[in-house]
């Protein structure tokens, strides 16, 4: 069952039996596999993402969560897939169960952010190391349960990456929080994400971005023309970028400092600006070498290394280019205008 197409009735009984698994897994106290198994493949049941929110902020609360948490889920998350299909292997499981991992993941942030959701700011800032070991403990079990994911590629990518591909294609995620509170377009919010975008941004909202901004810098990666890598996906993901800009002007009005957001969106738009300087300078070069096809549009084999290598690069920009419009020099414009967060 799809956990983003069906609502389902919250049961306070089912949440506390699901938070006590939670937190004897998330504490590393000794707890029962098959219990906590049982728990994992009813995703479809609200209680199971919320228990694990609570118990990875309960934790996050007395300090650092315990090292080899993100390779026991794994371990616990191929368990679960074994008893459901009987088998390990991606291949033979049902997009339904795929997809439900990613509306976990997706909750799992929300409940972190409604644990926080409070206009105190001076309270905020006293919970700031709490609020950020939370959200790396998500990414710690990301980093065990992305082979279940939507995108089969989130398997050999990074944590944060399978965040920002699940947060992107959950319809109602936490990226619209902020919408109407930071006087964006209501006309971009479509009738069933009203509700959403009417949810308040809060420091909360700024040190989960700040943690996902630290986690795809720290892959150190800056090639914009794939979405195959973290730092790609963020730069190509307008719903991503837009939220991180309200989240620094949310925190700029606090007198809090987003830098690890402005930083990323700073490598962004230098990564951006190289671009288009290669396809403007690929562009040039096949022109004058007349290489392109005029009935064709194929690229025969340079002559020389040199021109080779420049046709490949020309070749990977105009492909990106043309999937998404048909017309090379759309690639020009790809970045959308974000000052606001590079000051």
């Amino acid at each position: 069952m799809n956990l983003g197409t069906t609502k389902m009735e919250y049961n306070r009984v089912r949440f506390e039996c699901y938070k006590r698994c939670a937190k004897e897994f998330v504490d590393g106290e000794t707890y029962d596999g098959n219990e906590l198994a049982n728990m994992l493949h009813d995703l479809r049941w609200p209680e199971v993402p919320r228990a694990f929110s609570v118990a990875l902020f309960h934790a996050a609360r007395k300090g650092p969560l315990r090292p080899g948490l993100g390779d026991e889920f794994k371990k616990l998350i191929d368990y679960v897939t074994f008893l459901a299909f009987g088998s390990t292997e991606r291949e033979v499981v049902q997009p339904w169960y795929l997809k439900n991992w990613d509306d976990f993941f997706v909750s799992c942030v929300d409940g972190i952010l409604s644990l926080n959701s409070r206009a105190d700011v001076d309270e905020l800032k006293r919970r700031e190391p709490a609020i950020r070991r939370a959200f790396e403990g998500v990414l710690e079990l990301l980093k065990g349960a992305r082979k279940y994911m939507s995108l089969s590629r989130l398997a050999h990518s990074e944590p944060v990456h399978a965040l920002l591909v699940a947060a992107g294609h959950s319809s109602n995620s936490f990226l619209w929080h902020g919408h109407l509170q930071m006087s964006d377009p209501i006309c971009e919010v479509s009738p069933s994400s009203l509700a959403v975008a009417e949810r308040k941004i809060t420091l909360a909202h700024v040190f989960m971005m700040e943690v996902v901004s630290e986690a795809v810098l720290a892959t150190h990666d800056d090639v914009v023309i794939s979405w195959k890598r973290a730092f790609g996906h963020y730069a190509g993901a307008s719903r991503w970028r837009r939220f991180a800009q309200r989240c620094n002007k949310y925190a700029l009005k606090r007198d809090f400092k987003a830098l690890k957001t402005a930083m990323l969106e700073a490598q962004v738009e230098t990564s951006y600006k190289r671009a288009r300087s290669d396809v403007i300078t690929a562009v040039a070069l096949l022109d004058r070498q007349n290489l392109i096809s005029p009935t064709t549009g194929t690229f025969p084999t340079p002559p020389s290394s040199q021109k080779r290598k420049r046709v490949e690069e020309f070749h990977a920009f105009s492909q990106m280019a043309c999937e998404e419009s048909q017309n090379l020099y759309s690639f020009l414009d790809a970045s959308q205008p974000s000052a606001g967060l590079c000051h």
